[in-house]
């Protein structure tokens, strides 16, 4: 940790999943001295998760925010109350939910332009010819994949309502297929769900947000609340 914050982070990310039980996941006794170490240096600590009981433990243990839905179960009032009293940030990532199953089907968007053209060259081809279409409806996590979406919707619109503050992220350009630049806009049109992005001055500010700009943002196209006009 030493070295790491000697390199002026923002923050520090952990991962604490089995990957649908295909990997060990991170020990508690682990994450927990992973925050505790961060907070001494004071960086604060993001944690990439899946399950509802992951972010609970994570929580009550430090956690500065939660990086990822939680997509296993839709959450309780008592967790959604816990991380707002924590102040814990939410980045609900949404588009990479998506994009693990959307290409299977023929979403409105595969023709736009400007979807197009944030793709690299050859993959516009791949997701939209049958073979590839098929090989995702194949693949076992194919159904876990839409229903942990549908989850993912529900939970951020109740953390939204709660009151949590709610940050764009994407995880676009991890793989060709999230769309760097359309991901982000995917998510950018007006909603009654308030999203927020971290501010930085020139030159930056370390340590994670010292103020936050606040902005509507658009999951309009996911979420099941009405569309104002902008």
């Amino acid at each position: 940790m030493d070295t790491l914050a000697g390199m002026r982070p923002d923050a520090v990310k952990i991962w604490v999943d089995d990957f649908g039980g295909s990997v060990n996941k991170m020990d508690s006794a682990v994450y927990k001295a992973i925050i505790t170490e961060a907070h001494q240096r004071k960086l604060r600590v993001f944690a990439h998760l899946y399950y509802a009981a992951d972010a609970g433990r994570l929580v009550a243990n430090g956690l500065d925010v939660i990086a990822h839905s939680i997509r296993d179960t839709v959450i309780s009032d008592a967790l959604v109350q816990q991380i707002k009293a924590a102040g814990v940030m939410y980045i609900p990532t949404l588009s990479l939910d998506e994009f693990a199953f959307i290409y299977a089907e023929e979403p409105a968007w595969i023709n736009d332009p400007f979807f197009k053209a944030s793709l690299e060259p050859g993959v516009y081809e791949m997701i939209t010819s049958p073979e590839y279409r098929e090989k995702l409806r194949q693949t076992p996590a194919y159904a876990k994949n839409i229903k942990g979406f549908e989850i993912a919707l529900q939970n951020v619109k109740r953390l939204a309502d709660a009151g949590v503050i709610i940050v764009l992220g994407t995880d676009s350009g991890a793989q060709p297929i999230r769309a760097q630049g359309f991901s982000e806009h995917r998510s950018w049109n007006c909603s009654s769900v308030p999203v927020s992005l971290p501010y930085r001055r020139s030159p930056p500010v370390h340590n994670m947000p010292q103020k936050l700009c606040r902005y509507p943002i658009a999951l309009a196209a996911w979420l099941p609340v009405k569309r104002p006009t902008c």
